[in-house]
């Protein structure tokens, strides 16, 4: 078999090496990077999985191409979750947006492409990182490669409004039309009594749905600022009586 320039077994987008028939995948397949040209090793367990249904779905006869894997490390170091994702080295600061609350230890930065999201990192406590949704939904939005149209100049100006992005980008419904073997998903068949949920009206969605999901970054900004999600604000001082009445007592 023949090596890639990173040391790994060069594959191509079957996970097949140059020797026909022979397969490789894991931690020691150079396999196909989805963010970049060429390949890459990617000795995480995520791309493991990946590599392996692919690769044992062409060994058993299925013509299923590989799009690539996702770089994505989690790691708690000194009680801090520390999150990678994507391209998150991002070395030019213009398609960069960060954003660092010292108090908290907190610190998340999001690496844009022209139109996508490409990378991110986060760091701080778990409830601040892992317990919250914001890292599965940047994964989702730089797995989809999602055009994120002007939502991008919003989400550089507000790191932490992920969800309305991801919902407006319409990133949740790319990630469902396929599996990783690359064929259409379909309905789940274990539902109880074969009963499958009702689909969504105006009348059951409510006005809040409308507002999460609005495609103009406007709808929720009347006030001049879009809610900080995963960040707490301090508790307001009660009112000190003697400024209210102007005596004491």
């Amino acid at each position: 078999v023949e090596l890639a320039p990173d040391g790994g077994i060069q594959v191509d987008h079957h996970l097949q090496t140059a020797v026909a028939g022979v397969f490789a995948a894991g931690d020691c397949a150079s396999g196909p990077d989805l963010l970049a040209a060429g390949s890459a090793i990617h000795a995480i367990q995520p791309t493991a999985v990946e590599h392996g249904r692919v690769a044992g779905a062409n060994m058993a006869g299925r013509d299923t191409p590989y799009a690539g894997s996702l770089l994505v490390n989690v790691l708690d170091v000194a009680g801090l979750m520390c999150v990678a994702l994507g391209a998150w080295r991002g070395p030019d600061p213009k398609v960069c947006a960060q954003v660092l609350d010292a108090s908290r230890f907190a610190w998340r930065k999001l690496v844009f492409g022209s139109e996508t999201l490409v990378g991110a990192s986060l760091v701080g406590s778990a409830k601040e990182t892992t317990l919250i949704n914001d890292v599965g939904m940047l994964k989702g939005c730089i797995q989809s490669r999602a055009p994120l149209g002007r939502w991008r100049d919003h989400l550089r100006a507000q790191p932490h409004d992920v969800r309305r992005v991801y919902l407006a980008s319409g990133v949740g419904a790319r990630l469902l039309a396929q599996t990783t073997l690359g064929v259409a998903a379909r309905p789940r068949v274990h539902r109880w009594g074969g009963l499958m949920p009702a689909p969504a009206t105006a009348v059951s969605r409510g006005a809040a749905h409308g507002q999460l999901v609005g495609t103009r970054p406007a709808d929720m900004d009347s006030l001049g600022h879009t809610p900080t999600v995963g960040l707490t604000k301090p508790p307001a001082e009660p009112p000190d009586p003697a400024d209210a009445s102007g005596t004491q007592g």
